[in-house]
């Protein structure tokens, strides 16, 4: 849904009296819709207003960029060839945007990127040579190219289609023959076993204390019915699977070092830790038959967690600092 054929708009609004204004009120309630509708399911653990306030935010990013992109056509005025750069400059603005609304504030918000639609495209290769903003660039840039030539192919002002095109197959033909396989080499398989214990584990959930970690022991049960069990080579839970941090519960620990024992693989899985009067968002690597080895916590929170939590008051999920604490035991 967060495609480039959006940007045809920009145009549009352009020709409003009141572009600037006009643009951004029209993108502003028009792009909350999407962000709303995209991640409506914060709303099931968080309730409506981080929903609102994290669309909305993400919403002015959006609009500021339409404008701007409505004020630039109508300053340049272009015609003939001189579309064919405007499109670059709006690409460039469509790009900037995403980049902005993925960085500020709180590290950003860096989902529904136009990127992110091409995970199953030959276009995906372009990441290979710059990564995901170039790879936004590329696929905003055929869809201006292509709704520019089709607002203005005839008349004095007509997008010359031959330079179109040519931009359109160079854009599809690279990632096409873009060898990646000179930069990475199979070098063998791994079995990972990833359970989810279908738990409430929202930041406020009120279930029961160990629920969740029992949940997801019930669930691995299934991983031990399954024919390659004995060839597993991870065991993955994920974020928060254990409510009960096993570094300072004797009977969690008791659980989880019983669970790895079975697997006989490295456990890894995520639970809350403390530090002092500091609480993290930790994911722990638990080995077979020792302590556990390593621990990643997690200080740099996302957006969702950042406007729930508010300025002031932090959940203690929620952390203070900029940056990851890792440590091996």
């Amino acid at each position: 849904m967060d495609s480039c054929s959006a940007n045809p708009g920009f145009v549009v609004d352009s020709n409003s009296r009141s572009w600037f204004l006009v643009g951004m009120a029209t993108w502003l309630f028009g792009r909350s819709g999407f962000y709303i509708a995209h991640i409506e399911w914060i709303s099931l653990y968080l309730g409506p207003v981080p929903l609102i306030a994290l669309s909305t935010l993400q919403s002015l990013y959006y609009a500021f960029g339409a404008a701007l992109t409505a004020w630039l056509y109508k300053k340049l005025k272009p015609r003939g060839t001189e579309l064919y750069f405007f499109a670059l400059a709006a690409t460039s603005i469509w790009t900037l945007r995403e980049f902005l609304a993925n960085n500020f504030p709180y590290g950003g918000f860096p989902w529904s990127r136009l990127a992110m639609t091409q995970t199953d495209s030959f276009m995906m290769k372009w990441v290979f040579w710059g990564g995901m903003s170039l790879l936004s660039f590329m696929v905003a840039l055929i869809g201006i190219l292509a709704a520019l030539w089709l607002m203005n192919r005839t008349g004095r002002s007509r997008l010359p289609f031959r330079p179109v095109v040519v931009t359109i197959l160079v854009v599809a033909l690279i990632p096409i023959i873009t060898p990646t396989s000179f930069t990475t080499t199979q070098t063998g398989t791994k079995v990972v076993a990833a359970v989810q214990g279908n738990a409430n584990a929202g930041l406020f959930s009120n279930v029961g204390r160990g629920t969740i970690l029992q949940n997801h022991l019930d669930a691995t049960e299934l991983v031990f019915d399954h024919p390659l069990v004995d060839e597993v080579d991870l065991l993955v839970w994920p974020e928060n699977s254990s409510d009960i941090d096993p570094l300072r519960s004797e009977s969690a620990r008791q659980k989880i070092e019983e669970l790895a024992n079975r697997i006989d693989a490295p456990f890894s899985f995520g639970t809350i830790t403390a530090r002092g009067d500091e609480s993290f968002n930790s994911t722990l690597l638990w080995q077979p038959g020792t302590r556990p080895g390593g621990l990643l916590r997690q200080k740099t929170t996302g957006a969702i967690c950042r406007i729930r939590a508010g300025p002031r008051v932090l959940a203690d999920v929620c952390t203070r600092s900029n940056r990851h604490d890792s440590k091996r035991f």
